[in-house]
């Protein structure tokens, strides 16, 4: 069986493929937007990177340091110490810098992911939620009208499910009506679901 993605009205089919394109667009600006909050927060990193390679280079002149002054005679032992504990002090500023760092990359992919999907799952659940209740509406219908279900079914839909606005145009009293089956108004209540499910009236 067929499925109905859009509505044989034009009208109404116009404005499912207007509803279809905004929807794309608003779920590629915010997906953009998201992109762009990661990028600006990644680049917060920087102090956290220069930390990282102070102390990287602190402790590489530290140890070349305490290499040299270990070959001096008679002090070199003793002065070999603090030139270990500089290169110590550099190797923890320069973890610092690199938890710092990792730090500030997940925080940006959070409030990249954040500021997506907010909005996306928001407005693409209400989209997906709509077009899906149509598609299935639409298959349904579909189904009937080809198995040859008569007017006297979808006429009884409109009752239950039409606008009193809609139902007041076919007949001052539609349900007093539809149950003498006077043909012309289960015709015309049919025409109403039908243009309700975006079928052309049979």
């Amino acid at each position: 069986m067929s499925v109905s993605l859009y509505a044989e009205l034009p009208g109404r089919r116009a404005r499912q493929v207007v509803a279809d394109v905004l929807a794309i667009l608003w779920i590629t600006a915010w997906a953009y937007a998201g992109r762009l909050v990661y990028t600006t927060a990644v680049a917060l990193r920087g102090p956290a990177d220069q930390l990282r390679d102070a102390g990287s280079g602190l402790t590489s002149a530290m140890g070349d340091a305490q290499r040299q002054v270990a070959n001096l005679p008679i002090i070199g032992d003793r002065l070999q110490p603090p030139f270990g504990a500089v290169a110590g002090t550099g190797r923890e500023l320069a973890a610092a810098g690199a938890d710092l760092g990792l730090a500030v990359d997940r925080a940006a992919l959070l409030l990249g992911w954040m500021t997506a999907l907010v909005p996306i799952l928001f407005v693409g659940g209400l989209w997906v939620a709509m077009r899906w209740r149509f598609i299935r509406q639409a298959k349904a219908a579909s189904g009937l009208l080809r198995d040859g279900a008569d007017a006297d079914l979808f006429a009884l839909r409109a009752l239950a499910t039409g606008r009193v606005q809609d139902l007041q145009r076919v007949s001052a009293d539609p349900a007093a009506a539809w149950r003498a089956k006077d043909p012309a108004v289960v015709s015309a209540l049919a025409t109403v679901e039908l243009r309700r499910l975006g079928f052309r009236p049979r």
